[in-house]
């Protein structure tokens, strides 16, 4: 297509000499698709000039799919002039590059139809999310809702026209991907993006009339040389446009962030007042915290990237990580754990028995390690047994690390520095959990780095001749302070190496750890515990060539 673009531009060249000769209004070009403007005489030499010149500069026009559009008081007239050429003559209007040239009431009926076409599309994009919600959401986000976004920056005053779809959306496709009905507040959340704790799923009514307007604030500079007829690219002002689009993002984020306050202080009003009412098991007040914990760096990795053989849900994973996300509760959850507890996310993801919360410690603890070793750091270990206090400690404080067994989660050289040795200690906590609800985040992930450098920094220090940093997450993906600085360390030292961008590569961390994470949740909410009735005393280990000597001597 670039190289027919470029052969039809000695044709676009005779076309702007001839435009300028005879009083023509104007001509626009889109690759192959050439538009018009003119009065009806004009509009005919334009016609036959293409006609004439086209063939024998490769452009073949076909008055099967030309349209004339014109007003009503000027039909008979075009009927005369184009008489004989076999082009559609339109009073009311036409399609134009995925919008509409006409009057008011063609571009409402345009739109209806488009809208209509995107209502059955979301139908039965909605019937397989039933069965595939990871898959359904990534086709909804990633394309079809690309597709009325398009439609609104071309079509001005269709707000109104979208509200068959908002209706669709919120009682078939959110009920399909989430296993749930949404309520009003949550329909608002769900429509703030990914990075501000929503779903990015939004409604279609309040973005018509903003996506025109910053259409048409961003591609300004371009139509102003159409209007003149200016071919030259280098007459179009880039600092311009590119200040242009950036003051538009600005305007949006800054949108998105005033919503996501007036979603926050609707939900904290909630919250206040249930608890005046003194309501159990207070919904709303998770909800504040779920959407806090879902509004960091790094939590919304499996829900932006696209299924992959590595990175793939099956339905009561993907509608588990909703429900931890949200901090409802999961569908079919037993009401009771097998510790004898009443059950609840918060209770799964802290509840010891099963060792799931090992198991979740570990993946992370080895997963790190492997991202180490692709960095080219050299001698990578896990679990290393640090070198015995000889006297080194001697004075310090109690909650200094003193064992001679202490082991570190991850240790290796060249992080840092050349030679140096680096250690580096996970730990993984609940951020819903009861005990943290009266606390930011932000302190609570610096009060666990705190406790972490007490217990092993200074051990580090001395003994080991290294450094030490805090691996501190949550259970939903965000991180600490320092474990951030290791994570943007870690993307450089691996984007030297693959010659790959450190944007795409801390990118993929965040997405590892993100989906490390939530498997790590799934298990919890859903692996096997053992009954501590059915747990007995704990046999001695036989050798089993004797249990086989015994057997034959029976």
């Amino acid at each position: 297509m670039p190289m027919y673009a470029l052969s039809v531009v000695p044709l676009i060249q005779e076309g702007e000499r001839m435009v300028h000769q005879t009083g023509h209004g104007g001509q626009v070009w889109y690759a192959d698709d050439a538009t018009g403007v003119a009065k009806l005489e004009a509009l005919r030499r334009w016609w036959d000039f293409l006609k004439d010149r086209g063939p024998k500069l490769g452009y073949y026009p076909k008055a099967e799919k030309t349209v004339l559009v014109v007003k009503q008081s000027f039909h008979a007239k075009a009927q005369e002039i184009f008489a004989e050429t076999g082009i559609k003559i339109e009073t009311e209007g036409t399609r134009h590059l995925g919008g509409a040239l006409g009057t008011t009431q063609f571009m409402e009926a345009y739109a209806t139809e488009k809208i209509k076409k995107f209502t059955q599309e979301l139908e039965t994009l909605s019937h397989y999310a039933e069965t595939q919600p990871q898959a359904a959401y990534a086709a909804y986000v990633h394309g079809l809702q690309g597709k009325w976004t398009f439609a609104q920056r071309v079509l001005p005053n269709t707000a109104h026209m979208y509200q068959p779809l908002e209706e669709k959306i919120r009682l078939l496709l959110i009920p399909a991907i989430i296993g749930k009905a949404p309520s009003d507040i949550e329909r608002k959340v769900f429509a703030l993006p990914a990075r501000n704790g929503g779903l990015g799923i939004r409604n279609p009514e309040e973005t018509a009339e903003e996506n025109y307007k910053d259409s048409r604030e961003i591609t300004k500079p371009l139509t102003d040389l159409i209007k003149q007829q200016e071919q030259r690219n280098e007459k179009l002002n880039w600092e311009d446009y590119r200040t242009r689009k950036r003051r538009v993002v600005a305007e949006k984020r800054a949108e998105e962030k005033k919503q996501k306050q007036e979603v926050m202080e609707k939900l904290k009003e909630q919250q206040k007042q249930q608890e005046e009412k003194k309501t159990k098991n207070n919904p709303t007040s998770v909800l504040v915290r779920s959407i806090e914990a879902a509004s960091k760096k790094g939590t919304s990795g499996w829900l932006t990237s696209m299924p992959d053989d590595q990175h793939q849900m099956n339905k009561q994973e993907w509608r588990d990580s909703m429900a931890v996300r949200y901090g409802w509760r999961p569908k079919n959850l037993p009401q009771r754990c097998s510790c004898g507890a009443e059950n609840s996310i918060q209770h799964a993801m802290d509840c010891k028995l099963g060792g799931f919360i090992h198991m979740r410690h570990n993946r992370v603890r080895d997963l790190f390690a492997d991202l180490l070793r692709k960095a080219g750091c050299k001698a990578v270990q896990t679990e290393m047994q640090l070198l015995p206090d000889e006297g080194e400690l001697e004075g310090t404080p109690k909650y200094v690390e003193k064992g001679d067994e202490s082991r570190m989660d991850v240790t290796a050289v060249g992080f840092w520095g050349a030679w140096q040795r680096a250690y580096f200690d996970v730990r993984v906590f609940n951020p819903t959990a009861p005990s943290y609800a009266a606390q930011k985040l932000t302190t609570l992930t610096e009060k666990h780095e705190k406790e972490k450098k007490k217990k092993y920094g200074l051990r580090i220090k001395e003994i080991e001749k290294g450094s030490f940093t805090p691996l501190v997450f949550t259970t939903t993906g965000a991180c600490g302070k320092e474990c951030d600085l290791a994570l943007k360390r870690l993307s450089n030292l691996i984007a030297e190496k693959t010659g790959e961008r450190q944007s795409a590569v801390m990118n993929y961390i965040r997405t590892e750890i993100n989906f490390t994470l939530m498997r790590s949740c799934h298990v919890c909410l859903r692996g096997c515990r053992n009954f501590r009735a059915e747990r007995g005393p704990r046999e001695e280990t036989k050798d089993f060539e004797i249990i086989e000597h015994e057997r034959k001597l029976r």
